[in-house]
This record gives structure tokens, C-alpha cells and sequence, in this order.
């Protein structure tokens, strides 16, 4: 800045105390970088869940319950009911028709003692499949096994028969080791 016999120089309104020049914009390239994914288990969690609900004749709310129900192992009804009342359950009826229905059944019911709850080894059978092919195993497709390919399904479960039949391809060829 010039200075006049000691004093500073004065600016109008608006103007620039130091002029700048313009500057050229930069082009750059767009980067395509792509950080490798940790894991991707719920890419398929339609699909998987679609076969667990058909296969074990569970509702999604019911699903959700068993699921929750499965980390938990021995359960008593305090449990139940605060899970439960999150999924709108009325949980004295819930209890009772999963008790009837096979999926829960009573752990510990000695006088004195509180009772005790567990799934059945059916359903903790049905949470471990839900798991594995979540993490990659192939969903059986054989009508006896699979109920989404049976002749007398809906054409929804049709449609989901075809996702499972590429969605086990995919994983298959991602599977194969490269000999090149």
C-alpha cells in the first residue's frame, strides 16, 4: 500500500484494497477411487427373508421377534413383553399362539422359580439359515426344499424364485477362483 507523508491511504466504498488477478478454473479429472466394502450381508436380506418367512410360515413382525429372541437364548416374559410392545404386539395373547405354534416353549417352569423361555430348535434352526445366506450360502431351489418354487405359488413367490436362482449364480461365479 503507498504511503503519503506518513498517512495511510483512503479507500472508497467498494474498492479493492489489493488488486487480484483471475484465475484460470483447474480441470480436473473426476477419480473413480472406490474404498473396498467391509461386507455386504444385507444385499440379499429380501430375498433370504422372503424364503425364512415361506419356509417357516412366519409373518415379518414375527420374524423380527424370533430373531430378537434368538440372541437372547433363555428369555422370561419380561423380556418378551418389552420387545414385543415394540413390534405392537398384545403380548399375553403372543406368547400363548407362539407357545402353540412351536416356536417358543418353556425352559424352567418350577414353583418358586421364574419362567423361562427358549425358541424351539426348529426356529433356531430357521435364525442359523437366515445368517448363512445372508453371508453367501446358496438358497436351496428344489421344490422340497423351497417352497417359493413349488407350481401352485404366487406369482410374487415366482418372482422371488427367479431372484434367488441369480441371486445364487452371482455368488457362485464371485465365488470362482481366477486361473488366469
Amino acid at each position: 500500500m503507498p504511503r503519503i507523508a506518513g498517512r495511510r491511504r483512503m479507500f472508497k466504498k467498494g474498492e479493492r484494497k489489493y488488486t487480484t488477478q483471475k484465475r484460470k478454473p483447474v480441470e480436473r479429472k473426476p477419480s473413480y477411487f472406490f474404498s473396498e466394502k467391509a461386507s455386504s450381508y444385507l444385499k440379499y436380506i429380501r430375498v433370504v427373508r422372503k424364503y425364512i418367512q415361506k419356509k417357516y410360515d412366519l409373518s415379518i413382525s414375527e420374524l423380527e421377534l424370533v430373531l430378537y429372541l434368538y440372541d437372547e437364548t433363555i428369555f422370561d416374559n419380561k423380556t418378551f413383553v418389552e420387545y414385543s410392545s415394540i413390534l405392537g404386539f398384545s403380548t399375553i395373547d403372543w406368547l400363548h399362539r407362539l407357545k402353540e405354534r412351536g416356536i417358543v416353549k418353556k425352559w424352567r417352569d418350577e414353583p418358586g422359580y421364574k419362567r423361562l423361555y427358549t425358541l424351539t430348535h426348529k426356529y433356531k434352526l430357521a435364525c442359523n439359515k437366515l445368517y448363512k445366506h445372508l453371508e453367501g450360502e446358496p438358497i436351496p431351489t428344489h421344490v422340497n426344499q423351497n417352497p417359493l418354487f413349488k407350481s401352485t405359488a404366487s406369482y410374487s413367490d415366482k418372482l422371488y424364485a427367479r431372484l434367488i436362482k441369480q441371486m445364487n449364480k452371482k455368488r457362485e461365479e464371485g465365488n470362482k477362483p481366477d486361473l488366469s
